[in-house]
């Protein structure tokens, strides 16, 4: 499996961010994180252009869990759609949820300063 990493990937200026939120019951919640871990995650982690993913859920326990998902170009970001969804979203089976979400081009970003 892949490494969980502790900072969001560094991006390049022309990087996409794919957002795609899930409706999970918070009962469920866990159970589907680790479906989705082991439909996605090598293959996400092998495809050309990927740069990390992040998964992220509402502190008040709403429903939704948000996967971020990093990648060079979005010609990098379609070609793994192409290859790799199918296979991955048939592995969540009984949990697989159909996404809202969008791309996201990254246009301007602000760093800390060095004290």
């Amino acid at each position: 499996m892949s490494e969980v990493a502790e900072q969001p990937p560094e991006t390049p200026a022309a990087a996409v961010v794919e957002e795609l939120v899930f409706d999970v019951a918070p009962a469920r919640r866990d159970q589907w994180i680790e479906a989705d871990a082991a439909a996605w995650d090598d293959a996400l982690a092998g495809s050309p252009g990927f740069l990390g993913k992040e998964v992220w859920v509402a502190a008040d326990g709403e429903s939704s869990v948000r996967v971020v998902i990093w990648w060079r170009s979005m010609d990098d970001q379609q070609r793994a759609a192409h290859t790799i969804q199918g296979e991955a979203d048939r592995r969540m089976g009984a949990l697989y949820r159909e996404p809202a979400g969008h791309d996201l081009r990254l246009v301007r970003r602000v760093e800390p300063q060095d004290s």
